[in-house]
């Protein structure tokens, strides 16, 4: 068995096999499910952040900060890899990639080129909108750390994002990520494609 023939399941009984991601057309209900029910920091934060309301803090930044819809959306998905390969902590990827290991990093940004490609988004990828989306991940991961967390921030030079952070409850937070792809789509495309949204 090579890497190619390993996969997971995902939301709807599809299988995302490591080897070629893009075989598999990922659905915004899917991954608004799957994203609101794993939580960030191995659930140690002083209360639940699902990966569906970080992702809704980010994009909300980024409309903040002015930029295009579609970078909003952008940042919307920019952690879809995790409905795959679960939520790893950002010190567990800063040693494994101190080590040599890039295997996490390739994988994440294979899947997400996929994730990317189910909604005909990748023209919308562009090095400074995923700079942009990068900057507010890590805003947002400052601001988390500042309210919910206990101690020193692992990554100290970071800006917190100037909100306070109120993560959502699972169900809230599945409706109001889709609600939002949804709506950014809308304002970054002129139109949904038939059977985007599904």
């Amino acid at each position: 068995m090579t890497h190619s023939d390993h996969y997971v399941q995902i939301a709807g009984g599809h299988h995302v096999y490591f080897g070629a991601p893009h075989l598999t057309t990922f659905t915004a209900r899917g991954l608004a499910q799957q994203l609101s029910q794993i939580n960030r920091y191995n659930g140690c934060a002083g209360t639940a952040i699902n990966v569906a309301s970080h992702s809704l803090d980010v994009a909300r930044l980024l409309k903040l900060w002015r930029a295009p819809a579609a970078t909003q959306l952008l940042g919307l998905l920019h952690d879809a890899h995790e409905a795959v390969i679960g939520d790893i902590t950002k010190p567990l990827r800063q040693a494994l990639k101190a080590d040599g290991c890039t295997l996490i990093e390739r994988l994440s940004d294979r899947i997400d080129v996929a994730v990317r490609a189910s909604f005909n988004l990748e023209r919308f990828a562009t090095v400074p909108a995923l700079a942009d989306v990068a900057r507010a991940d890590n805003s947002v991961f400052a601001a988390e750390w500042r309210d919910w967390m206990q101690g020193p921030s692992p990554v100290p030079d970071l800006t917190p994002a100037p909100f306070r952070i109120r993560p959502l409850p699972q169900a809230r937070a599945e409706q109001v990520f889709l609600t939002s792809f949804e709506k950014l789509v809308v304002e970054a495309c002129a139109g949904v494609p038939t059977g985007l949204i599904k």
